[in-house]
């Protein structure tokens, strides 16, 4: 039983568990004050707390057991990021184009012609808010020195990367699938 407008709760911090409130009576039955509770469980003398103090409470209990334990793990090495990355850095005013645009003014395929002048190393893209821009500057460079011809910008990326796999055609997909065609695989 609690006085009117009481919202307080006896709280033992040991058992960390609500504790009994106890009240003092007069002689005819009739609450008069509240006696300090006393935990049941372990005898300790319990705390009066508001139910939002004892959340605000925990919350910070938590927080600091979660700062505790990752201080004590080891750092991670630092890593470069996606924005952090080799990327050429901008000189001030610099005005970033997109793949559209780029792909407009170079007036090539935005997906053919583009990738190939990116992965031959002749256009560099800008890592920008997660997606790949173009240096203003950098394409009115590759305008004055001139585009080279498709096949050569082929060969230039096909030299870059690693190898393609050969594609298999159809029928060999087929005549590979059946189960009389299957043979364990030879250990080389």
């Amino acid at each position: 039983m609690s006085f009117a407008g009481d919202e307080r709760i006896a709280w033992c911090s040991r058992c960390r568990e609500p504790a009994e409130r106890r009240l003092v009576y007069d002689k005819d039955g009739w609450p008069i004050s509240e006696a300090d509770p006393v935990c049941e469980r372990c005898g300790n003398t319990a705390e009066l707390i508001l139910s939002a103090q004892l959340h605000a409470r925990e919350l910070s209990e938590r927080a600091q057991a979660i700062a505790t334990a990752l201080a004590g793990l080891p750092k991670l090495p630092e890593r470069p990021g996606r924005i952090k990355s080799a990327a050429p850095t901008l000189a001030p005013g610099a005005r970033l184009l997109s793949q559209r645009e780029t792909a407009r003014r170079l007036k090539v395929g935005r997906s053919d012609t583009l990738p190939l002048l990116v992965k031959s190393g002749r256009l560099h893209p800008v890592p920008f808010l997660g997606k790949d821009k173009f240096d203003e500057s950098e394409i009115e460079r590759l305008l004055r020195e001139g585009l080279p011809p498709h096949a050569t910008l082929r060969a230039e990326a096909a030299s870059q990367g690693k190898p393609k796999r050969p594609r298999r055609s159809a029928r060999e997909t087929q005549r590979s699938m059946t189960l009389e065609s299957w043979r364990p695989p030879s250990e080389d």
